[in-house]
């Protein structure tokens, strides 16, 4: 049998873990009591260590989305430079298999 804590929002296998969590402060104060921990992905924690984990393989986090338009140009006209870089230097690698 399951024991629910409707309030909490808990579920426990034996009643007297059910009794010991009716007594707590968990139950006593509600989850609005306890801290929580947000990341910018949207998911919540209640522990720091718990947040600080995830963020080291959060999506959000290790690729933020440019929300500013001048950034966005910028990070536009980087890639743009990058790839001629990139042109040139297979241009080079082409004349000299051509010159061989």
């Amino acid at each position: 049998m399951v024991h629910v804590c409707e309030k909490c929002n808990v579920e426990f296998k034996k009643k007297c873990h059910y009794q010991t969590h009716l007594k707590s402060q968990r139950h006593l104060n509600g989850m609005k009591s306890q801290k929580q921990f947000a990341c910018d992905c949207g998911k919540v924690y209640r522990h720091s260590q718990s947040l600080w984990t995830h963020k080291k393989t959060c999506d959000v986090i290790k690729n933020p989305t440019p929300t500013n338009t001048n950034d966005i140009i910028q990070e536009y006209e980087e890639k743009l430079k990058q790839s001629e870089i990139e042109k040139e230097e297979l241009r080079k690698q082409i004349s000299e298999l051509l010159e061989k």
